[in-house]
């Protein structure tokens, strides 16, 4: 969908890279004509370039509920436009009626225990508490953060280095419940983590290996995996966006894939959220 540019390229110039390329063909006319004679010639010549199959700018001026999807099924890119559901939300918690009793307090992700099933996932929407929480911690005065959950862990997963190809450990942020930019979601992981509060950092330190990024004048970019043995940081793009990625889809990945461990608190950050849409 929409999303918007920054002085490195942002959310934008990332989406344009995940489509790709494409190779278009230019037809060059040129006219010469020489002193001595009054009627000119022109010629004409073909030039194969390599241009992006859509602009980063096309994706920033894209309208409402309009966008590009793929598939996991199709090699091809579509461009769709959606349609607002006439019901509730899904992920907004409605309110439970005077007969019925409040909502239990989840030890962990709901679809991490063994009693699991898909059809049960509508039971495991956000508690109202926390998002209210979330809500008065991602609205904070003058904050910086555009995301706020105190249903967050820290998902652990093996990969390859993207340079020398070793095995190592990578992380993410995955959040069971949250608020994104003043809206409530479930079942979301972060990507391309370019601030986070206090508390976080706190408790990202026993991994080492997650460390920031600086950009050339010394500022940081953003926070990615790093190689323990090469040092190389490890693009999130091929962390999260393709079905074969350890953090595609953490609530579906196979059993024993990925370590889940809690985080204390509410904890706020800027980045780019995944979710599956159904």
């Amino acid at each position: 969908l929409r999303c918007s540019a920054s002085e490195h390229g942002g959310t934008s110039e990332f989406a344009s890279r995940l489509i790709g390329q494409r190779e278009v063909v230019h037809t060059v006319l040129a006219e010469t004509r020489k002193p001595s004679e009054w009627k000119s010639s022109t010629t004409s010549s073909e030039q194969l370039r390599i241009e992006p199959a859509v602009m980063a700018s096309e994706i920033e001026r894209l309208p409402d509920l309009a966008g590009f999807l793929k598939l996991a099924s199709s090699p091809d890119w579509r461009e769709v436009r959606l349609t607002p559901p006439s019901g509730p939300v899904p992920g907004r918690t409605q309110r439970p009626g005077p007969d019925e009793p409040p909502a239990k307090e989840s030890r962990g992700p709901p679809w991490a225990h063994d009693d699991y099933r898909d059809d049960e996932h509508e039971q495991h929407e956000q508690h109202e508490e926390h998002e209210k929480h979330d809500a008065r911690e991602a609205h904070g005065e003058g904050d910086e953060f555009t995301i706020a959950s105190s249903e967050a862990y820290v998902a652990e997963a093996t990969a390859s280095c993207q340079r020398c190809h070793a095995s190592i450990e990578v992380v993410c942020i995955h959040c069971e419940s949250g608020i994104v930019s003043g809206h409530p979601l479930s079942r979301f992981t972060v990507s391309n983590i370019q601030a986070m509060d206090e508390s976080l950092a706190r408790q990202l330190r026993p991994w080492a290996s997650f460390q920031e990024v600086r950009d050339p004048d010394g500022e940081v970019s953003c926070f990615a995996n790093h190689c323990p043995r090469c040092g190389a940081p490890q693009d999130d793009l091929y962390l999260h966006s393709e079905p074969d990625d350890p953090f595609f889809n953490i609530p579906r990945a196979a059993p024993g894939s990925i370590k889940l461990t809690p985080l204390a608190g509410s904890v706020r950050l800027s980045g780019d959220e995944h979710f599956e849409v159904h």
